[in-house]
Formats: C-alpha cells, structure tokens, sequence
C-alpha cells in the first residue's frame, strides 16, 4: 500500500502577469490611465501598492470582457473575411469589397502578430515572496 502525502503550501495570492501585446491593443492606456488616477492617501509606497492592486483588477476586468484576446479579434476578422471573399466573387469589380478586403487583411495580420507576440515572447512577473 502507497500513501501520498501532499503539503499544499500556501505562497499567497497568484502572481500578476503581465503581457507585453496589451500594450499594443485598443483600450489599454484607457485602462491604465483609469485604474491609476485614483486618489490613494498614505506615504508614497503604499499608494504605489495600492494602485497597482486596482491596475490589477481592472486589467482582470479588461480581459474578462475579451477586449484583449488576439485570438478571439483573428477568429472574428477571419470571419469576416471569408464574407467579404464570398462577396467579391459574386461582384469582382466591386472597389469597396477590394478595399474592405484590404482592410481586414491588415487587421488580420495585426492580430496574428500579437497572438505570434502572446504565444512566443516572455512575459514579465511580478510575485509576492512569502
């Protein structure tokens, strides 16, 4: 008979990530500038601290509401594009569909290097010791 003993330490909260492609996508500054501009008293430590906690949370927020996920923005564009291809072989001479398709190619390729950005470049961590 085996018995595993497993000794679940607690570190304290999960650390904050943060992902170099947010800088590079629509409403980040908003956020930061948002969630830094409270008014924090105490000495000027603590309200870095402080203020950090509230970046985190909003940045969780921002998240969570999809506005920072280059997969979900390609999978939408790809959509999208696949429209305006079935579009334009229905009217090939159409300049607006040329445009509009020229368009979404572009934002695809942002997309697909922020998420090349997301999935191969190191992010950075901040840990709390214990």
């Amino acid at each position: 008979m085996l018995i595993y003993l497993i000794c679940k330490s607690n570190t304290g909260p999960k650390p904050f990530k943060f992902f170099n492609y947010w800088l590079k996508c629509a409403g980040f500054v908003d956020v930061l500038k948002e969630a830094w501009a409270i008014n924090v008293q105490g000495v000027p430590m603590y309200r870095v601290v402080i203020k950090l906690r509230s970046l985190k949370h909003a940045l969780k927020q921002w998240c969570k509401d999809g506005k920072s996920s280059p997969s979900d923005k390609v999978l939408h564009t790809r959509k999208e594009l696949a429209k305006v291809h079935e579009e334009l072989q229905a009217h090939p001479l159409s300049s607006d569909l040329a445009s509009k398709e020229n368009k979404l190619q572009s934002e695809l390729s942002f997309w697909l290097g922020l998420e090349e950005d997301m999935c191969c470049a190191p992010t950075t961590t901040t840990q709390r010791k214990p």
